[in-house]
């Protein structure tokens, strides 16, 4: 079964499409990494997908659903969609607390916190070893620790679906990795579909089942990281030379400028 299907999608803004007749389908269990330039509708085609934006035409179908025959309420119990900017929180709410957040789908209306509650905010912390920072408050964190935050909240909510827009903003490379890693543990422990805007090219082939290469608002190629991840199609796309090496199988690539 697919996790997602995007048919024909079509939208812009006024009279100017920014997308143009996307066509993807996402298995279930797969990180599927969007790579291209800036302005090639990667964001954009996230926020359909997440059903923030209504396409012109065309559908969007998660797990077998129309998105449009969706409420929001069922959407975001099997959605979940962590944006490039995020509102910051209270400065004093702590880490703990804003994770928790992310739990208010399963919060009843009486707004009592269970058991279960808890163990999911503090099993995610311990995942991205943040559980040293549950009771820090967020004004206390730098921004790449912010970062990992807004990911566990992310996370937590355990959704089929997750959605993230260019995540590995602001963390060093130690961090990156650890995101990467955890999403991958999550894929199959919890039989997670992952959906990543990336700008890094060689992380998202090491990381990723399929890659989509984007290029103004048009799928160039789609498929696994080694048949995605060519020089002569990364070139058409960046205006750049590249040089590919493989480490362990893995296709990366230098920019020749």
């Amino acid at each position: 079964m697919y996790a997602i299907e995007v048919e024909k999608l079509t939208f812009g803004y006024r009279r100017s499409p920014i997308l143009e007749d996307i066509n993807i389908k996402v298995r279930e269990k797969e990180i599927v990494s969007i790579i291209g330039p800036n302005g090639s509708g990667k964001t954009t085609l996230l926020r359909c997908i997440a059903g923030i934006l209504k396409p012109w035409r065309g559908r969007v179908k998660i797990l077998g659903r129309d998105l449009e025959s969706m409420s929001q309420r069922d959407l975001n119990r099997i959605v979940s969609y962590l944006p490039q900017e995020t509102v910051p929180p209270p400065s004093l709410m702590t880490v703990y607390e804003y994770v928790l957040l992310g739990r208010l789908h399963y919060i009843s209306g009486k707004l009592t916190v269970s058991n279960e509650d808890h163990k999911s905010v503090f099993e995610i912390l311990k995942l991205l070893e943040l559980d040293n920072y549950a009771k820090k408050c967020m004004h206390e964190l730098s921004g790449g620790e912010k970062q990992l935050v807004y990911i566990a909240q992310a996370l937590v909510r355990k959704p089929k679906v997750l959605l993230l827009d260019e995540p590995l903003n602001h963390l060093d490379i130690k961090n990156q990795f650890i995101v990467l890693k955890v999403l991958r543990e999550l894929v199959k422990k919890l039989e997670l579909t992952v959906v990543i805007v990336m700008h890094d090219i060689n992380q998202a082939a090491r990381y990723s089942d399929k890659i989509v290469l984007m290029s103004s608002g048009k799928i160039v190629a789609e498929g696994p990281p080694d048949e995605v991840i060519v020089p002569e199609l990364l070139e058409k796309v960046y205006g750049i030379k590249f040089r590919l090496i493989y480490d362990h199988n893995v296709p990366q690539v230098i920019p020749k400028g």
